[in-house]
């Protein structure tokens, strides 16, 4: 059987329904790893600790302020109802420059990052 994925997904922000737009990309690993190349032509990997993450778009709420979005604290989750998934995010909050298009309503530029990342479904 073929995976599943996309649908209709949901978002809960330290206890808050944040609407989201859509598309959103996970950072299911906390560690960021980079290579090189030593003089003798071998290839070395370095591994730095990394937060949780996933990068989403979100819609404007007139009853939610930017500010209050921005500094949301808590467990962030993510559910994808059509497949079943739950994506929790522990010690979470958002990184980034908040960008809010008065055109079509849509905010960009936000990223969840958490200490711990838990993936049921």
């Amino acid at each position: 059987m073929a995976p599943t994925f996309g649908g209709t997904m949901r978002l809960n922000a330290a206890g808050k329904a944040v609407t989201m737009r859509g598309t959103f990309k996970l950072d299911s690993t906390n560690v960021e790893i980079s290579d090189g190349t030593n003089q003798n032509g071998t290839v070395y990997f370095s591994f730095k600790p990394n937060a949780y993450g996933a990068e989403v778009t979100l819609q404007s709420d007139p009853g939610l302020s930017a500010d209050t979005l921005v500094r949301m604290r808590g467990t962030f989750v993510i559910v994808e109802d059509d497949t079943g998934v739950v994506h929790t995010f522990s010690d979470a909050g958002w990184s980034g420059k908040l960008s809010d298009n008065r055109e079509d309503g849509e905010i960009s530029g936000l990223t969840i990052r958490a200490s711990r990342y838990a993936r049921q479904g």
